[in-house]
C-alpha cells in the first residue's frame, strides 16, 4: 500500500516512504547476455539486466511517493578519488543509500562502461534487487571447461581473483590499493562477499590490468621517440 498522501496532507518521513517504496519494487528482467571466455578455451554465458531496466524497476515506486533519486560523483578525501553516491531525497531531506569509489581510465569508452556498471551495481545494492544470474553461469562454465574435475565451490572463485591480482601487482599496481578499494566498496569481511561482490572485484582488477598495459604502451612509445635520432643527427654523424 502506498504512503503517498492527498494534496494538502503532510507526507510521512522520507525513511518511511522509502521502505514502503522498496516493498513495491520487483527484480528487473534479465534480457541482456554476456559471454565469458574460460581458461580452457571455451566460454559460458550469463544473463543480466541493463541500467535502464534497473531504473525502470526503482523509479516508479519512488516517484509515486514523491521521492527523488540521483547518482552523483563526489570527491572523497579518504580515498583521494571520486566516489559514486546513490541518493534519495525530497524537498527537505536526503539519504545516501550507497557510496562506492569510482576510478579514472585513460580510455574514455572503458571509463564510461565501468561507470555504467557501477551505477547499475550500486542501484541493485541500495534497493536490495537481485543481481546477475552468475551462479548458474559459473557452474556451467566450470563444467564445460573441466569436466574431469569437480566443479569448485564458490569460495574457489577467489583463485581467479588472486591470479588477476598477482598480474596487476606485477604490472606495478599496489596490493594495498586493491585492498583499500575493496574495504571502501564493500565495508565487510571478505568471508561475507557474495558471488556478485567477487565478480565486481575481478572486474576492478581486470580494469587495472588493462589500464597499466595501456600506460606501459604509451610510455614505451614516448621512450622510443626520445632515443630515436632525427635525420639531421644521422647526417651529422656520418660526416
Amino acid at each position: 500500500m502506498t504512503e503517498a498522501k492527498k494534496a494538502g496532507e503532510a507526507l510521512p518521513p522520507l525513511k518511511s516512504r522509502l521502505v514502503d517504496a522498496m516493498a513495491d519494487m520487483v527484480n528487473p528482467q534479465k534480457t541482456k547476455t554476456a559471454k565469458v571466455p574460460t581458461k580452457s578455451g571455451g566460454s559460458y554465458q550469463y544473463k543480466y539486466e541493463s541500467l535502464d531496466q534497473v531504473l525502470a524497476a526503482v523509479r516508479p515506486p519512488l516517484m509515486e511517493r514523491k521521492i527523488g533519486l540521483t547518482q552523483r560523483q563526489v570527491w572523497s578525501e579518504n580515498t583521494s578519488s571520486y566516489a559514486l553516491e546513490t541518493v534519495v531525497f525530497d524537498g527537505s531531506e536526503e539519504i545516501v543509500l550507497d557510496t562506492r569509489p569510482m576510478r579514472d581510465s585513460p580510455d574514455a569508452q572503458a571509463s564510461g562502461s565501468w561507470e555504467t556498471y557501477m551505477r547499475r551495481y550500486a542501484l541493485r545494492s541500495a534497493f536490495g534487487l537481485a543481481g546477475e544470474d552468475d551462479d548458474g553461469a559459473a557452474a556451467k562454465g566450470a563444467a564445460q571447461g573441466h569436466r574431469a574435475a569437480p566443479a569448485p565451490k564458490r569460495p574457489g572463485k577467489w583463485d581467479e581473483f588472486k591470479r588477476l591480482k598477482a598480474e596487476a601487482v606485477a604490472l606495478g599496481v599496489r596490493d594495498e590499493s586493491i585492498k583499500e578499494w575493496m574495504n571502501a566498496t564493500f565495508k565487510k569481511d571478505m568471508r561475507s562477499y557474495t558471488p556478485g561482490d567477487i565478480n565486481l572485484c575481478e572486474a576492478h582488477v581486470r580494469q587495472l590490468i588493462e589500464d597499466m598495459k595501456k600506460l606501459g604502451a604509451v610510455t614505451m612509445d614516448e621512450s622510443m621517440d626520445e632515443v630515436q635520432p632525427d635525420d639531421d643527427s644521422k647526417t651529422q654523424g656520418i660526416a
